[in-house]
């Protein structure tokens, strides 16, 4: 409910106490479902108009009682009033839909209501919004210079390269030859680990490439996957990946940390022209999206396409924010391919897919937000084939139905593309890592699809949902 994106101006107006705080929007909650319940008894009987008065009217007490707001209580009652007029005007909305939109188009329309004005207009207060487009690539030290020059003439924003030291060369490597070969062109991992590379090393690295190329490094980062399995790891956990982000942050920012008793910082930064490197985390579950709130530049989510599952995360992010701190911008690592089939579409993602689904179906991960008819599918990919990591053909892949990979994954032909990606705009994204299908699998077919989504994609999409 939208009562928990003001909490810091409410608990300053009343001084509200942490349980005050949770008791309101508790209460906004209960309205919202109390509206929910109520509005469907009103739609068997007496058809869509009576709960959409009944919102309508709910909306107008209860944001009047919260305009008044002489003390706590009132305001209280005035959130219950007005969070349920949300509950009474979803469900008729919601059967509208249902009855007589398809169904792989729905997600996008019950987006297209899902976030008011107020909020974007916060949303673009705190991340501007101007759209970029990153495209994702494997790290190579014989062919990155081509990619990089490709990816720049083509007009995407930045060029992320994963950071598996067992499954390719050397990103930093890579990314240094990709900025030399390149005028324009942001640079980054996409993402590196609090393990393989101390904190001090990684914030070096990603320091010494932004001088490098002039100020366009960004510096992602998230738990680790394929880098950490194959050195017989698992993903670091949140309270440890949050110091190491804590720990990147300061030595970024020229700042001293004590290291067993020793004074350490970057030296050399002294000497730097360049502004601080951003930091960008890669985000599936409340607790990492959190971290990203409270510390990062950046927060990017690695949860698919779903309007309803990145609206969550972003409410995640705004819930999480300290008192006064703009919102960090927004972004998503997509699947996309662009092509006229479908199917094909799907079956030439599904290897990535498969990557990135993963991460919400690993044992005792977060499902949130999730479609109840997926939660099987999460549940099959906690069996997830390492050794065939990346592989369409790898069985946790193969089980993958079509329909999830169209509602996971940007999909089919540009304008399906565009008006799903318009949707995810809508809601307060401004940035999109473009995972397409890899060459090795699909000859030439790839290439043609990102060229596609540059040329007839991409261009429908820059400036803001105003501008649009």
């Amino acid at each position: 409910m939208g009562f928990d994106l003001f909490v810091p101006e409410f608990r300053s107006a009343f001084s509200m106490s942490t349980s005050a705080v949770g008791l309101v929007s508790s209460l906004g909650f209960l309205g919202f479902l109390l509206g929910l319940l109520i509005a469907q008894a009103l739609l068997a009987r007496r058809g869509p108009e009576a709960p959409v008065l009944s919102g309508l009217i709910a909306a107008t007490v209860g944001m009047g009682i919260v305009a008044l707001e002489p003390n706590l209580f009132v305001l209280a009652i005035g959130v219950f009033l007005a969070a349920s007029s949300a509950g009474f005007a979803w469900t008729p909305f919601n059967d509208a839909v249902h009855r007589k939109v398809r169904d792989v188009d729905r997600a996008t329309v019950l987006s297209e209501i899902s976030v008011p004005e107020w909020l974007l207009d916060r949303l673009d207060a705190g991340q501007g919004s101007v759209m970029e487009f990153w495209q994702f690539a494997r790290p190579s030290v014989t062919d990155i210079e081509r990619i990089a020059v490709q990816c720049e003439a083509a007009g995407f924003d930045g060029l992320a390269l994963t950071d598996s030291q067992n499954l390719s060369p050397d990103t930093y490597v890579a990314l240094t030859l990709a900025a030399r070969a390149t005028t324009r062109l942001k640079v980054g991992p996409g993402v590196t680990n609090p393990l393989t590379r101390h904190a001090a090393v990684a914030a070096s690295a990603i320091a010494s490439l932004h001088e490098l190329s002039g100020g366009r490094a960004v510096l992602g980062i998230g738990r680790g996957d394929s880098s950490l399995f194959n050195i017989g790891h698992r993903p670091v956990s949140p309270p440890v990946f949050e110091q190491y982000v804590e720990d990147l942050q300061a030595y970024l920012g020229g700042e001293t940390i004590d290291k067993n008793g020793y004074p350490s910082r970057l030296h050399w930064l002294d000497a730097a022209h360049r502004q601080k490197v951003e930091l960008d985390v890669a985000a599936s579950g409340p607790k990492v999206i959190g971290i990203g709130a409270r510390h990062a530049e950046r927060v990017s989510f690695a949860l698919g396409a779903e309007p309803q599952r990145v609206q969550w995360a972003i409410e995640q992010v705004a819930r999480e924010l300290p008192d006064g701190a703009p919102m960090p911008s927004l972004g998503l690592y997509l699947n996309v391919c662009v092509h006229d089939d479908l199917e094909q579409a799907g079956e030439m993602v599904r290897a990535g897919v498969g990557i990135f689904a993963h991460f919400t179906g690993m044992p005792g991960a977060p499902r949130e937000a999730v479609r109840s008819e997926d939660r099987g599918v999460y549940d099959a990919l906690a069996d997830y084939d390492k050794a065939r990591h990346g592989h369409a053909n790898a069985e946790h892949a193969q089980r993958l139905p079509l329909e999830f990979i169209e509602r996971f994954a940007i999909i089919g032909p540009p304008e399906r593309c565009i008006r799903r990606l318009r949707a995810l705009i809508e809601l307060g994204i401004r940035r999109v890592v473009v995972i397409g299908p890899r060459e090795a699998h699909f000859g030439v077919e790839p290439q043609a699809a990102m060229a596609r989504f540059a040329a007839e994609v991409m261009p429908a999409l820059r400036g803001s949902p105003r501008e649009r």
